[in-house]
């Protein structure tokens, strides 16, 4: 990321000396969003369904609630806090899920930013002060998402907060040839129906015949009164 950000600037340094103005570069910003778009909506669906059918954070084992507190790590205190609360779990998978889906289209890619900066902010925090161990990958989401959000601020900020005539400009390169429709819809379609539709399908019989990550049943959360 260093390195990104020093070859940036040394690059905005050298194209704004040319004369007689700098280049603009619309259609490479536009893809890069668009890549960015994708793989921060790619990663946090897959995130989000492992919370939307609650097997990130199952719940607590009667081996883990025998275990005296002070042996637990605090990742595992965080992580048995949210297991204890499946329903908690479920929304937050449904945040992540949502976002990515929004980001997506190009439409809702300000709302789907919005989501996924909240939901994975509050992660990165929780990852620092519970030793989560996915620091760097949750901060590389936030970082995604505040990228695709800094193109847009500039705008809210002018109408809610300075309160004048805003009218949003954007740059959409033209699909004029018939190969060029049907290859974005048919990927579009595609990454849709993969990411979103075949995910949720592959999560959802994960967590059905799955025995080890299921949340247990009522009959064995109440198998140490039984054995009492």
């Amino acid at each position: 990321m260093i390195f990104a950000i020093g070859v940036g600037l040394v690059w905005t340094f050298i194209d704004s000396r040319r004369k007689p103005q700098p280049r603009e570069y619309k259609r490479l910003y536009y893809w890069l969003r668009v890549v960015v778009r994708y793989r921060a909506g790619i990663g946090i669906i897959g995130f989000g369904y492992t919370k939307l059918f609650p097997t990130q954070l199952p719940y607590p084992s009667l081996g883990v609630l025998n275990t005296d507190f002070g042996d637990l790590t605090l990742q595992k205190i965080y992580w048995l806090s949210i297991g204890i609360v499946p329903w908690y779990e479920v929304f937050a998978g449904v945040v992540e899920v949502l976002a990515g889906a929004l980001l997506f289209f190009r439409a809702t890619t300000f709302w789907g930013s919005v989501l996924l900066f909240g939901a994975l902010a509050d992660i990165v925090f929780v990852n620092f002060e519970y030793d989560g161990g996915v620091h760097v990958y949750s901060s590389y989401f936030v970082l995604l998402s505040g990228f695709l959000l800094i193109y847009d601020i500039p705008k809210v900020y002018n109408l809610l907060v300075r309160e004048q005539l805003t009218i949003p400009v954007h740059y959409y390169p033209s699909f004029d040839k018939p190969w060029q429709q049907w290859s974005r819809v048919f990927l579009k379609t595609g990454v849709i129906g993969v990411f979103v539709v075949w995910f949720f399908y592959l999560q959802g019989v994960n967590f059905l015949y799955d025995p080890i990550n299921n949340p247990p049943s009522k009959a064995c959360r109440n198998c140490g009164e039984i054995m009492k």
